[in-house]
């Protein structure tokens, strides 16, 4: 049987010439060049991945970059050996892209099945390395594979479900280590992957950070767990992201470490039904190498600090792998600081007995609780705490990424730009709003969110209408916007504040939920938004809701500090921890 959870590490070569200048190497034999090698020199694997064994491609480039890392001689396996580019090996992407007749495309229009002449698919390497993954996983050790960057696609495609089929949703660059771990590679064709660390010449250890996160619809829960750990980096810490949720392309998760689980969604706003990416209901095996992945990231990540987002407040469906992260670290030696993060507003609980499971896990597992949001009570107000539980809040601020500078032309320039984020939400406001674009003058734009959102946008056309899929460039266009459309979900309303854009907000109310209700209305009292209720939102009362806001004006943009807060309160706890075991 495979073992799971096995952590494995992939890293690019450094470059040669034929790299430099832009050519493809495939099988062909070049040497690095002179400066990768005084680059290397200074170089090494930074812990935990420099106590792990490490295995090279059988050529040249690869083995030199392994050789230099470890101050030795390394094993080489031939099926980790680059992708056979046959007739365009030594020939320039951009010249085959101009030539009609070669046959070559961007990778995103690959497929698993493009071939070049005389050479192998990314299907054919995928069956090539996948038994030599099989054989990490089922050693077990952790592994560091110094491969080829078509090799490595061909590897992350896999384990973030891409299909050649849009641009990469991940960065493969130099000095770069991809760390992966193995959930039974040798039999769902899934892999988890993590961002890349940079290589170190040595450095004092850090204090660390593991923050575990499933977003279930939209976007929102993984942003702002992004946005934490970047504020923990800012302030000296290492942090590693685990999420959960599916890979959302537009996202940018650069800088961070991300350990990506095989993915799991919500059936719409049905929590009790999970599914796969395949859009099955997930199964035991698939759960167990998610419980698996978790706990051997703690293992080898060793944090100070364990930080649940949202558990035990939700994700209950997921409890299982939450109390294994949480029994792991209260059976380590020392024991990390447990925290919860969780935002403003909690979605009261709807069932008699489930604030009281929340606070048994609290009181017998937490030390304390991040609650980022202001103390103007609205916290307790959505969620009854005892006085125990209470004296756990620690209110930390709203916490997000600051807004990208933006110009004032470009994108979404004087537009009125709808978003409802990067899932499927918001489905309703988006037909709503391609109505109202015919009753405006001004021109619309419509992001969509979602697996399906190509397909999506192209069912939305109009006047004055631009449908498109969610864009990374979102928050930048939207301070050039002449007013903002959308749901009120925590981070649409950080962007807002830190914008000032006038706004209406349209919160979701399906299925009985408060949450962004609540944060809407308290939203409402800025003089730059404007609060339209779901069942009021119509064709007409939207768009006159868009030319009240406008006529509002903008408010003066407000800046967002929590993630400093945060990060002072969890180093804190930590002290506070680790005074008290000594």
């Amino acid at each position: 049987m495979v073992r799971s959870g096995t952590p494995l590490a992939l890293l690019r070569h450094f470059p040669t010439d034929w790299n430099v200048e832009h050519r493809l190497q495939g099988r062909v034999d070049r040497p690095l060049t002179a400066g990768s090698l005084a680059e290397l020199a200074r170089l090494a694997l930074p812990a935990p991945w420099d106590a792990a064994r490490v295995i090279a491609s059988p050529l040249t480039r690869a083995v030199r970059t392994a050789e230099a890392l470890t101050s030795g001689p390394v094993p080489t396996d031939p099926r980790l050996i680059e992708l056979e580019w046959g007739q365009w090996e030594g020939k320039r992407g951009a010249d085959l892209l101009a030539d009609p007749n070669s046959g070559f495309r961007p990778v995103e229009d690959w497929g698993w099945e493009c071939r070049p002449p005389g050479g192998e698919s990314p299907q054919d390497a995928w069956d090539r390395v996948r038994p030599a993954l099989a054989e990490i996983a089922a050693d077990g050790r952790p592994t560091v594979l110094v491969i080829h960057r078509g090799l490595i696609r061909v590897i992350l495609a896999k384990a973030w479900g891409w299909n050649f089929d849009r641009p990469e949703p991940f960065r493969i660059k130099k000095a770069k280590l991809c760390p992966q771990a193995l959930p039974g590679i040798a039999g769902p064709e899934r892999t988890s992957t993590r961002s890349r660390p940079d290589l170190a010449a040595g450095r004092a250890r850090r204090m660390k950070a593991l923050i575990l996160s499933t977003h279930l619809m939209g976007s929102g829960h993984l942003v702002r767990a992004a946005a934490l750990a970047r504020g923990l980096n800012a302030r000296g810490w290492e942090t590693l992201l685990i999420t959960g949720g599916r890979p959302i392309p537009h996202l940018d998760l650069g800088g961070l470490e991300v350990l990506q689980l095989p993915p799991v969604a919500s059936d719409g706003l049905d929590y009790k039904t999970l599914l796969d990416t395949e859009g099955a209901p997930v199964s035991d095996a698939l759960l167990e190498a998610r419980r698996s992945a978790i706990l051997a990231a703690f293992d080898w990540f060793r944090p100070d600090a364990v930080i649940t987002e949202l558990f035990p407040f939700g994700r209950r469906m997921l409890a299982a792998e939450f109390e294994a992260l949480i029994s792991a670290a209260h059976a380590a030696s020392p024991r990390p600081a447990i925290l919860c993060s969780v935002r403003d507003v909690p979605e009261p609980p709807k069932k008699p007995g489930r604030a009281a499971d929340a606070e048994a896990r609290l009181s017998r597992f937490y030390d304390a609780v991040l609650v980022h949001g202001e103390a103007d009570g609205a916290f307790e107000a959505a969620w009854p705490c005892s006085e125990p539980v209470q004296a756990m809040l620690r209110q930390t601020g709203y916490i997000a990424d600051p807004l990208p500078a933006a110009t004032p032309e470009g994108a979404g320039a004087g537009e009125v730009l709808v978003a409802v984020g990067g899932g499927a939400l918001g489905r309703r406001l988006l037909s709503v709003a391609s109505e109202a674009a015919t009753r405006s003058h001004r021109p619309w734009r419509l992001l969509v969110g979602g697996a399906d959102a190509v397909e999506a946008a192209a069912r939305l056309s109009g006047p004055n209408l631009i449908a498109e899929p969610a864009r990374p460039d979102y928050r930048e266009m939207l301070q050039r916007a002449a007013c903002s459309v959308s749901l009120c979900g925590y981070n649409t309303a950080l962007d807002l504040i830190q914008s000032g854009v006038p706004s209406v907000v349209v919160p979701m109310e399906e299925a009985g939920e408060q949450e962004q209700l609540i944060r809407a209305t308290a939203l409402a009292r800025r003089k730059q938004v404007s609060l339209l209720r779901e069942a009021e939102a119509t064709p007409d009362t939207l768009a006159k809701a868009v030319e009240t806001a406008i006529a509002a004006g903008p408010a003066a943009p407000q800046a967002v500090e929590g993630a400093a807060r945060a990060a002072e309160i969890i180093a804190a706890e930590v002290a506070k921890l680790r005074s008290a075991q000594e």
